[in-house]
């Protein structure tokens, strides 16, 4: 069943909305973004019949989730979070943005406590783009989405993002990525780019390894990977919504890319051959991910 204006409306007011008997709230960015991000998919994945598995890259406390898993019943949702292994010391606004009065590895409790009433959402698991195999640890995949995190994090997990979507995606699956970005290394936005310059001083400044990617290199990141990119949207606050799609098979490495891994799991022994499909007789996927797993060699 796909949200109506007014459970839009509803989603949008939680914005306002205080959430006291949860053990952490959403930030507030997540809460403006999610409704034009779950407006995007609509739009994107128009099927509503639509089943297969996700995954989201970086869910912090299930902002997005909440939107996404009722109006898309059909696909079996897995949100990932990273959890320092050690606390967190940060003296200045990020601050705000949920590590600092956290308990040591509350993040994961606090992703299943706001998913807990969606049964299509699974147990959040742990995940560090920087661990060599982080793909392991989310399965085999026909959409995973990435939002707000390249910028907050060294290059080396942007290169990561991709290499993972290369290993895990199914052919046709897709990756979607949301966030602030350049393009042609120019900032972007209705400012003629000033928000996005000003903001990305700010990031430099907390750590000099964030900072907005420019949509370039990502696009050359995905060749690498074998995935297409397909689609760049313009979204609010200058923001983009970009979406790359797998064939299944890696393309040859262009000159100077650092060397890939095979592609694991089972995508090539896949029977679908579009990724994300159509419910069947029952309304049910061929299967759980788990008996899917147990398919591939």
């Amino acid at each position: 069943m796909r949200l109506s204006p007014a459970s839009l409306a509803a989603a949008a007011s939680q914005v306002d909305k205080p959430q006291t008997e949860l053990p952490q709230l959403h930030h507030a960015s997540a809460l403006r973004n999610r409704v034009p991000i779950l407006k995007a998919l609509l739009k994107l994945l128009p099927n509503e019949e639509l089943i297969g598995d996700a995954c989201e890259i970086g869910a912090g406390t299930g902002a997005l989730l909440e939107v996404l898993a009722p109006d898309f019943p059909g696909i079996q949702w897995l949100p990932t979070e990273y959890v320092p292994q050690e606390p967190v010391e940060v003296e200045n606004q990020w601050a705000a943005h949920g590590k600092i009065g956290r308990r040591l590895g509350s993040e994961l409790e606090t992703l299943d406590a706001h998913l807990a009433p969606f049964a299509n959402v699974l147990p959040s698991v742990a995940v560090d783009l920087l661990d060599e195999n982080w793909f392991e640890a989310v399965g085999s995949l026909d959409l995973l989405v990435c939002c707000n995190v390249l910028h907050v994090a060294p290059w080396a997990c942007s290169e990561a993002l991709f290499e993972g979507a290369g290993e895990v995606l199914r052919p046709g699956g897709q990756l979607l990525i949301y966030g602030p970005f350049k393009v042609n290394g120019e900032f972007i936005g209705d400012d003629d780019g000033a928000g996005n310059r000003k903001f990305d001083a700010k990031l430099r400044e907390n750590s000099v390894e964030w900072g907005l990617r420019d949509v370039n290199d990502l696009n050359r990141l995905a060749s690498y990977a074998g995935l297409e990119p397909k689609k760049r949207l313009d979204m609010p606050a200058n923001n983009l919504l970009l979406t790359c799609a797998s064939d299944g098979s890696p393309r040859p490495m262009a000159a100077g890319a650092r060397p890939l891994r095979p592609l694991g799991l089972c995508a090539a022994r896949w029977s679908r051959t579009s990724g994300l499909q159509g419910k069947g007789e029952h309304g049910k996927a061929s299967g759980s991910r788990a008996d899917r797993r147990q398919e591939c060699p």
